[in-house]
């Protein structure tokens, strides 16, 4: 990787007095690195389940490279069991030496002399009197128990039977997952037996990836205790969400029922122009849709009916009049999704189709633009404290249909309780005066603009755990660059954040962040701590700057000079600089090893160098500037960056280079 530049700027420093950067050139790996403005956090958030007792036992496992280890599963294991083990006798191997086989639970017992690794529910765990209880774990929650020689480690589900395999492995051989092929484990071991004692129950119980790198893959995403997507939704043709055309599609069905559709032709009409007959017809259709993905998908618990991604709704007299008397769009689409779902409840509990009858299905519908609003009223309490009520029974929504918040205009560089972003905590409240409980959609890239970074990491802590102790978030998905395969900007850091934090909102951020640079850049850990915290550093000054007028929401017109000099990106490129010269020795020692540092520290550069080849092309001569622009173009094409922006291809950049 060639960067061509000015050699101007070092490490960057801030005053407050100018706008522009100072530099030190020499800034060595022990001189102190600057810290990022923090934002005051709240203390730990009680109520979650994380009980981890670990103790020796003086016996092992794997020793001197042999085992009497099995691995156990059911004979009915799904694929996210056998994946699982598969993946558990794997790292096993690679830690230890030892391939333990994976076996069937065929006349299995347990007994104090047999020795084996049991996964997920089967007949050797219900011997032992090992149980799995869903008003416990729900999905997601895992149990590891040693009885005797064996271990047994799983949950009420298969997710969380996945999940105990990999808190199994970060107490038997340190498995850590910081991305894609980024794990980490200690190799060369005898694998110790431990005392295990744990149940760990997730904060939020169902959490999304967010972003393309770890989403498009279902291991990667279940190592980082993820929930893939396609298994925490039933997908409607592909879709969990903004899929209403998908239930009713406009093809299909406007040309004889065009009263099934709003005015303009981008959303449903949610009360069929007020036709009643026609209406019980579309809920119908709907219905019948909603049945066959189900019994398509029988291990997905969610389901969504979503509205189309257009900021427009229905005008006709009925939804009008719908509007005024509720104030907010929400009230039709509440009413319409509770007749859907009493449908497909009344099915499940009664229905020849092979669905059992005590499967769970809960339905959710978007606060997202115009339905963002809540159909609720201010009343007093008997404590004299105001509180959220419906307008009246009719909207609030049933025990198995929930609200899904997606608030898109929210600042998510400053936490949900500073200033502005205050109106949708409220929103919240609102809703869960209508909802049992809440699922939350938030955001936390540059949507306008993925080469750039966005510095959410001031809020993610802080809004993890108010939304933890708002005490009814079941679902959160905080949504990055999500269809991009690769991100700049250490929105790959955010990844491994989300998976720590959405699990347990305790943990320390900085903690992480510190494990995470010392793994991932290895010995230029120091240099790309340094820009990483400049990069913040800088990010929250032009924020701060009122006359630079520079907004906070996820579609801000960042790519502008005004905003980033050219010798701030120049000194982040000399500091890129220094951290592939800190790693150059391992060229000829592990090339291996030297070529993963080096494609991480270049993913890193992405974003400094394609400001300086769009803000500042007329610095440098053609033949310069298309040799820089080929060079970007080679890195970021083999790195797999696709798009310049949401759906926008980085391929229509290069045509407008020429390259």
């Amino acid at each position: 990787m060639k960067l061509k530049r000015n050699l101007l700027l070092g490490l960057l420093c801030l005053s407050v007095l100018c706008c522009s950067a100072c530099s030190n050139g020499s800034q060595q790996k022990n001189e102190e690195i600057i810290n990022p403005t923090q934002p005051t956090v709240t203390g730990d958030i009680a109520g979650g389940t994380h009980q981890v007792s670990v103790t020796p036992t003086g016996k092992y496992i794997t020793q001197q490279k042999k085992s009497n280890y099995k691995i156990v599963i059911s004979k009915t294991a799904g694929t996210t069991v056998q994946t699982a083990a598969a993946d558990l006798a794997e790292f096993i191997k690679r830690a230890s030496g030892v391939k333990l086989p994976i076996i069937k639970d065929d006349n299995l017992k347990h007994s104090a002399d047999n020795e084996y690794l049991c996964v997920g529910k089967n007949s050797l765990s219900d011997d032992a009197g090992i149980e799995y209880n869903y008003d416990l774990l729900g999905y997601n929650g895992l149990k590891i128990t040693t009885k005797d020689k064996s271990v047994y480690m799983g949950g009420y589900d298969e997710n969380g039977s996945s999940n105990a395999v990999y808190e199994f492995l970060s107490h038997a051989i340190g498995f850590e997952a910081y991305g894609k092929d980024y794990i980490d484990y200690q190799t060369n071991i005898d694998i110790e037996l431990y005392d295990f004692d744990i149940t760990e129950v997730p904060d939020f119980q169902w959490r999304r990836s967010s972003s393309g790198s770890i989403n498009t893959n279902r291991v990667d995403a279940r190592r980082m205790r993820f929930n893939p997507d396609g298994e925490i939704f039933v997908m409607i043709d592909g879709l969990d969400c903004h899929n209403t055309f998908k239930y009713i599609p406009p093809e299909t069905y406007k040309s004889d029922h065009p009263e099934w559709f709003s005015n303009d032709g981008e959303q449903l009409c949610y009360t069929a122009h007020g036709d009643e007959k026609s209406l019980e017809e579309m809920i119908n259709v709907a219905f019948e849709k909603a049945k066959a993905e189900i019994i398509a998908q029988p291990h997905a618990e969610l389901i969504s009916f979503t509205q189309q991604d257009a900021n427009t709704w229905c005008q006709c007299e009925t939804c009008a009049a719908e509007r005024a008397k509720y104030g907010t769009d929400a009230a039709v689409m509440i009413k319409f999704v509770n007749r859907l779902d009493d449908k497909i409840q009344a099915w499940i509990k009664d229905n020849n189709d092979g669905v059992p009858a005590d499967r769970s299905v809960k339905t959710s519908i978007f606060a997202y633009q115009r339905t963002e609003k809540p159909p609720v009223k201010e009343e007093t309490d008997a404590s004299g404290n105001i509180v959220y009520v419906p307008v009246d029974e009719s909207v609030v929504l049933n025990d198995t249909v929930h609200i899904m918040i997606a608030p898109l205009s929210a600042d998510y560089i400053n936490p949900l309780n500073v200033g502005q972003n205050n109106t949708y905590l409220d929103m919240f409240d609102g809703w869960s005066a209508l909802s049992s409980q809440i699922y939350m959609w938030i955001y936390q890239a540059n949507y306008k603009n993925y080469l750039y970074p966005y510095n959410s990491f001031n809020s993610m802590s802080v809004n993890y755990k108010l939304l933890k102790d708002k005490g009814n978030v079941y679902y959160i998905f905080n949504q990055g660059q999500y269809g991009q395969p690769r991100s700049t900007g250490f929105n790959e850091l955010k990844i491994y954040l989300d998976s720590k934090m959405q699990w347990n909102v305790n943990v320390n951020m900085q903690t992480l962040i510190e494990k995470y640079f010392a793994f991932c850049y290895g010995d230029a850990a120091a240099e790309m701590t340094n820009y990483f915290n400049s990069m913040r550093t800088w990010l929250d000054y032009i924020h701060s700057e009122e006359h630079l007028n520079l907004g906070k929401g996820v579609y801000e017109e960042i790519n502008r000079s005004t905003y980033f000099p050219k010798n701030v990106l120049d000194g982040w490129l000399d500091t890129i600089e220094r951290a592939l010269v800190a790693i150059k020795p391992y060229e000829n020692e592990n090339y291996e090893y030297y070529t993963e540092l080096y494609d991480r520290i270049t993913v890193e550069s992405i974003f400094p160098r394609y400001a300086l080849l769009t803000l500042y092309s007329g610095y440098f001569s053609d033949s310069e500037l298309r040799q820089l622009r080929t060079e970007f173009a080679f890195d970021a094409r083999r790195l797999g960056f696709e798009q310049y922006q949401e759906n926008g291809p980085l391929t229509d950049v290069y045509t407008s280079w020429d390259i």
